[in-house]
C-alpha cells in the first residue's frame, strides 16, 4: 500500500489512509457529477461504495459521463458505472442497486445505517429535504452536489464533525516562554552569553535569548510581564542591547525580536480548541453519546481527558514537543528538542492516566486507546477543531445572510444569485416533475417562474434586485444539462471535502460552495496562485487579484517597508541570450556563472596598478598578486565559518567541476544536468555538438530567426515530460494556460508597422509563415527524440505515438503560437551579476573609516578590482543618436554577467508603473527576488517598472512617452534577509532629484558578513528521486 498511495500518505498520513480504507460510501444517482466525485474517492482507496440509482443509460449519459459506454445505453446506469469504477482500483469493492431513492428512503429508513458518508446528486427539493433529515438524525455526513449547465454547487451538512488535525497553514507553536516549565528555565540559565565565542553567540536559540531577557526583566519589575505598549517596546530594545555588533548581524537575535510576544503573552487556548474542550467537558460525553459519534468515539474520549488536564494545569494545553526551525547550533537545537519532547511525554502520561480513569467509569476496555494515540492527540491538541453546519431544513426555512458582505459583490455574477437560481430550479422540479426549459413552448413562462421564486427565496436581501431574466434564461437553456468539465470540477471539489470528512483532517467547507463557469477563468486562476504561493512561501505576504482593465495583479497582504524582501521565486522556464554566451558561460539549468577565477584574476592583476582615485596603497602593502585572490577567498570563508561548498565563494570553483551534455550544453554539476534532462532537455537535446539531427536543425533555425522560439520549445517539452510522469494533462499545462492568450503574430503586430498599401492580415501572414516553418522544424525534432526515448524506455510505459496522440492539443501550431505570444507579453529579463563584479562592488562600499579595518590582502584585492574596472569600462560614443533605442550603459567585457529571458509566474502578474513600489533582482542561480522600494500599505497593488530603472528621466520618458516619471538609479549592495535565513544581493533604488542622489548607507563589516553568508534563498528546486 505504501508505494501505491505514497503521495496521499504525505498529505493525511497512515491514520488518514486507515480511515479511508474503512469507509463505506453511498452515491445517490450516478450521473456525470456523481461518477466523477466517486472516481476521486475510489482512486485513493475507500473500502467500498454503493450506488443507488434507478436511471438507465441514455445517449446524454454517453456524451458526458466517462463511466458509461455507447453500447451500454438502456442498461442500468448504476451497474455500468460500478463496473467501470471498480476497474480503477482493485483494493475497492462496490455494489449497485437499481432502485428509486425516494421510495427507498420512505420504505427503508434504516438503509442508511450501513454507510459512513453520503454523496447525493440530481435530486429535487423534496427528496433532498427527506434525505438531509435522515442523515442528520443518524449523524451521517451528507454532501449534496449539483452541476447545472455552467453552474455548480456543493452543500455540506454535518453534525458535530470532529477535526483531529486541522493542518493549519501556519502551525501553532506554543513554547511556554511566558510560563516556562522548570527544566526549560534551568536549561536557559546554563547559557553564559558573555563568555561565548562570536560564532556561538550568534547560534544561541532565540528561545534561550527570550527566557534570559525575560528573567532579567522580571528581576527589575517585581516579577511582572510587560503589559503596555511602551513596556513591550522596551523589552524588545533590551534584546537589541544584548546583541554583539550592529543590529541584524546576529540572525538569532532578530528571530528573538520577531517572537518577543511569546515571552510576555500568556498562553491562550485557540478559539476552535476551546470550543471542542467545552463540549468534551460537558456531561454529554456518555456511553449513549459516544455510540452516536461512531468513528470519533476515541476523539471525544481524548478531548475529555485533555479538557480535564487543562483544568488541572492552569489552563495550559499539554506541551506538543514540536520545536520550530530556528537559527541554532545542532547541539543546542537537539538539546532543546529533547527538553520539549521529555516534557511532552510527561504531559501525555498525565492525560493518559485521566483517560484511563474516565474509561474505568464508563466500563470501557483499558486498552481501547493506546498511549501512542494519546501522545499523537496531545501533539495535535492546538490544531483540533469541530464543525457543525446548519441543517438543510434550517436553510430551506430561512437563508441566513448575516455577516455576508454584499458591498463588493458582482451584481451580475455573484455566487448568491446562482445559489438562489439553483434553489429555484430544485423547487421547480419538485412542483412540476420536470426541469425548467424542458418544454420549448413553456421556456419563457418557466423563466418567469424561476425569477419570481428566486426573488422570494432572496427576500430581505439586496440580492433580490440583482436577479434578472438573463439569469433565468441561463437556467432554462441549461435544462438539466451536465457539461463534463463542470461535472469534473464539482466532482473534484466534492471528493476533496469528502476526504476531509473521512480522515477528520483539514477544515471542511462550512455550508455551501458555488462554482461559476460563466465568468471566465478568474476563480481558477486565483485558486492556482493561492495554492502556488502557499506551497512556496510561509505565510505569503502577497495575494493575486484583479486590477480592472489591467487584469491580474499582485497585492500586498500586509504593510511592507522600503527595502523589505517580499518574495522569491525560481523561473518556470528561462534561457541565456545567445549573444551573451560569447562573454560568459553559465549552467543551463540554474544559470550560475561558470567563470575561470584564476584567468579572470590574472587579467585583473595584469591590467591594474596600485593606485585608485588618489588612494595610495600603504607602504607595507605591495600591489596585488595572483596569490592574493585565493588568500582573500580563504580569509572570507574562514570568517564566515563555512566550508567552501557552503560558501557563496563556491561560484569561483564551479567552472572546475562543470559537466557537459553530449550536445555541448554546460552545467555546473551532474545534479543540474539530470534535473534539466528530466524537465525538458530529454526532448530538446540535439544529441551532438554538430547539431546534425532534426532537433539540431530547429535550434540552428532559431539562432537566425528568434531565440524566443527556444523558450516556447522548453515550455512544450516541460508539459510533455510532466504528462509522462503524471499522465495528468490538466496539471501539466495549468501554469501555461494561465498566461497563454494571443498567438504570436497578434501580439507583435500593429497598424503602425504596416507599409503603404499593406493590410494588417498581410503583415501578420509574414509572421505566421515564419512560425509555421519553425513549428515544422520543432515537431520533426520532437518526434525524432520521442522515438529515441521510447527505445531507451524513458516514457513511463507510453509509446511515442500514444504520447503524440494524447498530447495533440499542446502539440498543435495554435498552442505553440500562443506560447510564443505568451513570452512576448510576459517575459522578464534575467540578469545575474558576474561574481568578480559583485565582489568588487561589495568591497567598494567601505567608507574611509571602515577601510582601515580591512586586512591588507582584502585592501589589495579591492584596489586592484576598482582600478581594473575603471580602466576597462567602455562608454557609449558621445555622438550616439540620443533617440536610438540601444542602451547607453557602461560595459566591462571582462566582468559581463549572465543575461537572459525567463518566465516567473508570480512576477509576470505584476503590472507596470512609472513610479514602481517594487524592484526585481537576481542571485547566482537565476532566482528572482522582489523587494519593496517604497513603503507599501496593506492591499496596495505591487508594481514594477517594465524598463530599466537606471535610466535618466529623459530616457524613461522617451521609452514610455509619458511624463512625470521619477528617475531611479540602481547599485548593487548587500542586504540581510530580514527573515534571518540568508543574505542576497539587492538592487536598491535611489531617488535622484535636482542632480543629487541619496543612497542607503552600508557598513563594510555588514557587507563582508553578508558576502560570506550570501547564498541563494531561492525556492526549492525539484530534486531527482
Amino acid at each position: 500500500m505504501g508505494d501505491k498511495y505514497d503521495r496521499q500518505l504525505r498529505l493525511w498520513g497512515a491514520e488518514g489512509q486507515r480511515r479511508l480504507a474503512n469507509t463505506h460510501i453511498l452515491l445517490i444517482n450516478s450521473c456525470a457529477t456523481g461518477s466523477e466525485a466517486l472516481k476521486n474517492l475510489v482512486l485513493p482507496g475507500v473500502q467500498r461504495f454503493t450506488i443507488l440509482d434507478d436511471q438507465r443509460v441514455t445517449q446524454a449519459d454517453a456524451t458526458n459521463n466517462f463511466f458509461v459506454t455507447l453500447d451500454s445505453i438502456g442498461s442500468s446506469r448504476a451497474e455500468i458505472v460500478t463496473k467501470l469504477l471498480l476497474e480503477m482500483n482493485t483494493d475497492v469493492t462496490g455494489v449497485a442497486r437499481h432502485a428509486n431513492v425516494k421510495q427507498v428512503l420512505q420504505e427503508e429508513p434504516q438503509y442508511l445505517d450501513q454507510f459512513d458518508l453520503v454523496l447525493a446528486t440530481d435530486l429535487d427539493e423534496l427528496v433532498t429535504t427527506k434525505l438531509a433529515e435522515l442523515c442528520l438524525i443518524k449523524r451521517l455526513p451528507l454532501l449534496i452536489i449539483t452541476s447545472y449547465g455552467y453552474i455548480g454547487s456543493l452543500r455540506l451538512q454535518v453534525a458535530q464533525h470532529a477535526i483531529v488535525d486541522a493542518k493549519m497553514d501556519s502551525p501553532r507553536h506554543e513554547l511556554r516562554l511566558s510560563k516556562p516549565f522548570s527544566t526549560l528555565q534551568k536549561f536557559a540559565d546554563t547559557f553564559d552569553l558573555q563568555s561565548m565565542s562570536t560564532i556561538d553567540h550568534a547560534h544561541v536559540p532565540f528561545v534561550i535569548l527570550l527566557l534570559q531577557a525575560m528573567k532579567k526583566w522580571k528581576e527589575n519589575y517585581d516579577g511582572q510581564l510587560p503589559t503596555s505598549f511602551l513596556e513591550k517596546d522596551e523589552f524588545k530594545k533590551s534584546l537589541q542591547e544584548m546583541t554583539w555588533g550592529s543590529w541584524g548581524h546576529e540572525v538569532n537575535f532578530m528571530e528573538a525580536a520577531e517572537n518577543a510576544y511569546m515571552a510576555y503573552v500568556p498562553p491562550q487556548l485557540p478559539e476552535e480548541v476551546a470550543s471542542v474542550l467545552a463540549v468534551a467537558a460537558s456531561h454529554t460525553v456518555s456511553i449513549e453519546a459516544l455510540e452516536k459519534t461512531k468513528d470519533t468515539k476515541e476523539f471525544w474520549l481524548l478531548a475529555h481527558a485533555v479538557a480535564d488536564f487543562v483544568k488541572q494545569n492552569e489552563g495550559l494545553l499539554p506541551v506538543t514537543g514540536v520545536v520550530p526551525d530556528m537559527t541554532a547550533s545542532t547541539e543546542w537545537y537537539v538539546a532543546l528538542q529533547e527538553l520539549y519532547m521529555t516534557k511532552a511525554k510527561e504531559d501525555a502520561t498525565k492525560v493518559h492516566q485521566i483517560l484511563l480513569n474516565r474509561m474505568c467509569d464508563l466500563k470501557l476496555p483499558q486498552d481501547m486507546i493506546s498511549f501512542d494515540a494519546v501522545t499523537a492527540f496531545c501533539k495535535n491538541a492546538p490544531n483540533i477543531g469541530m464543525l457543525e453546519t446548519r441543517s438543510v431544513a434550517q436553510e430551506y426555512k430561512h437563508v441566513n445572510l448575516v455577516g455576508v458582505d454584499l458591498e463588493d459583490e458582482d451584481k451580475e455574477q455573484s455566487p448568491l444569485i446562482w445559489y438562489f437560481m439553483l434553489r429555484a430550479v430544485a423547487a421547480f422540479a419538485s412542483q412540476f416533475n420536470r426541469y425548467p426549459g424542458s418544454e420549448d413552448a413553456a421556456a419563457t413562462q418557466d423563466g418567469a417562474w424561476l425569477v419570481a421564486k428566486a426573488k422570494v427565496l432572496a427576500a430581505g436581501s439586496d440580492v433580490v434586485d440583482w436577479i434578472t431574466d438573463d439569469h433565468a434564461l441561463e437556467m432554462t437553456r441549461s435544462c438539466q444539462v451536465e457539461l463534463h468539465n463542470i461535472a469534473a470540477v464539482m466532482g473534484g471539489v466534492a471528493a476533496q471535502e469528502a476526504v476531509k470528512l473521512i480522515t477528520h483532517q483539514f477544515e471542511p467547507l462550512n455550508n455551501t460552495y458555488v462554482f461559476n463557469g460563466i465568468s471566465g477563468d478568474w476563480p481558477q486562476v486565483a485558486a492556482y496562485f493561492k495554492a502556488l504561493l502557499q506551497s512556496r512561501l510561509h505565510s505569503p505576504p502577497i495575494y493575486c487579484g484583479l486590477a480592472g482593465d489591467k487584469g491580474k495583479a499582485m497585492y500586498a497582504g500586509k504593510a511592507l517597508k522600503a527595502g523589505e524582501p517580499i518574495w522569491t521565486e525560481a523561473p518556470f522556464v528561462a534561457m541565456q541570450h545567445e549573444d551573451n554566451k560569447e562573454f560568459v558561460d553559465c549552467c543551463d539549468n540554474c544559470f550560475v556563472p561558470l567563470i575561470d577565477s584564476k584567468i579572470c584574476w590574472a587579467r585583473v592583476v595584469t591590467g591594474s596598478s596600485s593606485e585608485v582615485e588618489g588612494e595610495a596603497v600603504p607602504a607595507d602593502e605591495a600591489a596585488a598578486s595572483e596569490a592574493d585572490f585565493e588568500a582573500a577567498i580563504a580569509f572570507l570563508q574562514k570568517e564566515g565559518g563555512k566550508s567552501p561548498e557552503e560558501s557563496y565563494f563556491s561560484v569561483f570553483k564551479l567552472a572546475e567541476s562543470q559537466v557537459k551534455c553530449s550536445c555541448g550544453v554546460v552545467y555546473c554539476s551532474d545534479n543540474c544536468k539530470q534535473i534539466a534532462y528530466a524537465q525538458h532537455h530529454a526532448l530538446l537535446c540535439p544529441r551532438s555538438e554538430e547539431r546534425e539531427n532534426a532537433m539540431g536543425q530547429f535550434l540552428n533555425h532559431t539562432l537566425v530567426t528568434n531565440e524566443i522560439f527556444q523558450l516556447a520549445a522548453k515550455v512544450v517539452a516541460k508539459i510533455l515530460l510532466l504528462f509522462v510522469a503524471t499522465q495528468d494533462m490538466a496539471q501539466a499545462r495549468q501554469p501555461v494556460d494561465i498566461f497563454c492568450k494571443l498567438p504570436w503574430w497578434e501580439v507583435i503586430t500593429s497598424e503602425e508597422d504596416l507599409e503603404d498599401g499593406e493590410t494588417l492580415e498581410e503583415y501578420r501572414d509574414k509572421f505566421r509563415s515564419l512560425l509555421m516553418q519553425t513549428y515544422d522544424y520543432f515537431i520533426s525534432g520532437l518526434t525524432e527524440n520521442l522515438a529515441h526515448l521510447e527505445t531507451q524506455n524513458e516514457l513511463n510505459g507510453l509509446t511515442a505515438d500514444a504520447l503524440l496522440v494524447s498530447c495533440n492539443e499542446v502539440l498543435s501550431v495554435d498552442f505553440f503560437s500562443r506560447v510564443v505570444g505568451m513570452f512576448e507579453m510576459n517575459n522578464i529579463s534575467m540578469e545575474i551579476d558576474h561574481p568578480l563584479h559583485a565582489l568588487s562592488e561589495a568591497l567598494s562600499e567601505a567608507s574611509p573609516e571602515e577601510k582601515k579595518d580591512m586586512p591588507p590582502v582584502l585592501a589589495r584585492v579591492k584596489l586592484a578590482l576598482e582600478k581594473f574596472t575603471e580602466e576597462h569600462n567602455h562608454q557609449c560614443d558621445e555622438e550616439h543618436d540620443e533617440y536610438d533605442e540601444e542602451e547607453c550603459n557602461a560595459v566591462d567585457e571582462d566582468f559581463v554577467g549572465v543575461e537572459g529571458t525567463a518566465l516567473f509566474s508570480g512576477i509576470c502578474t505584476m503590472n507596470h508603473s512609472c513610479d514602481p513600489n517594487c524592484t526585481v533582482l537576481y542571485t547566482k542561480d537565476g532566482a528572482a527576488h522582489v523587494f519593496a522600494v517604497q513603503d507599501i500599505a496593506e492591499g496596495e497593488e505591487l508594481c514594477i517598472s517594465y524598463i530599466d530603472v537606471d535610466q535618466e528621466v529623459d530616457g524613461r520618458e522617451e521609452c514610455l512617452r509619458l511624463t512625470n516619471v521619477s528617475s531611479f538609479i540602481a547599485y548593487w549592495r548587500l542586504m540581510s534577509d530580514q527573515a534571518g535565513s540568508t543574505n542576497s544581493y539587492v538592487i536598491a533604488p535611489v531617488v535622484r532629484k535636482n542632480g543629487k542622489h541619496r543612497r542607503l548607507s552600508n557598513k563594510w563589516r555588514r557587507d563582508r558578513d553578508g558576502l560570506i553568508d550570501y547564498e541563494s534563498f531561492v525556492l526549492p528546486r525539484p530534486k531527482l528521486p
